[in-house]
């Protein structure tokens, strides 16, 4: 996909593997949204790639939307949008309350499925659209800790499978980044 003057958000853009992706987008000419839980970061990075920031949390689909109506308010149709805000837990499963276990499932699962319910319709009329998840090896492959973590990404991982099954003959990439243990300040 051409990405020249075109519209990329990133999520978790404010460091780590979401700083990656935002750079490398913005070197390859889109204009990018660099979205984080934390204003500051975002605005760094987004300043480094000439991009904008928003200050988003994932977790909440209302969220989202505003994140994707001010991405095309300033830079038009989202082309790329990459769903890589996440965080792990750090419990047994047992010992974790329902509010810690929903929390990781809706940034790190439900994220990706508001994410797409916002910019795949506009994806799909234009007949072409770049959906970017990064998930992680833990779909992949199941550890014996972090049970919530391990849940989610074994969810995302079913949903991006589905949604290339399903939309890739009209025109819609899905791209599953699934990285082992990354040097970015999640794992203490």
């Amino acid at each position: 996909m051409q990405l020249d003057g075109r519209c990329a958000v990133v999520t978790g853009g404010g460091h780590g593997i979401g700083r990656a992706l935002a750079e490398e987008l913005a070197a390859r000419g889109a204009r990018v949204v660099v979205a984080d839980l934390n204003g500051e970061r975002a605005q760094k990075i987004a300043t480094r790639v000439g991009g904008i920031a928003v200050r988003s949390d994932v977790g909440s689909p209302d969220s989202i939307t505003a994140l994707v109506a001010r991405a095309e308010d300033i830079f038009g149709p989202v082309a790329v949008f990459c769903s890589n805000a996440g965080f792990s837990d750090t419990g047994d499963g047992l010992t974790e309350s329902p509010e810690e276990i929903r929390r990781i499932v809706d940034v790190n699962l439900l994220a990706h499925v508001w994410a797409a319910q916002e910019v795949l319709p506009g994806m799909l009329e234009r007949g072409e659209g770049w959906l970017i998840q990064t998930i992680s090896s833990a779909a992949l492959i199941t550890g014996p800790s972090f049970m919530g973590y391990t849940l989610s990404k074994h969810g995302a991982l079913g949903f991006a499978e589905w949604l290339a099954l399903n939309y890739a003959h009209r025109g819609i990439q899905v791209t599953c980044l699934c990285p082992n243990a990354v040097n970015t300040g999640m794992l203490g």
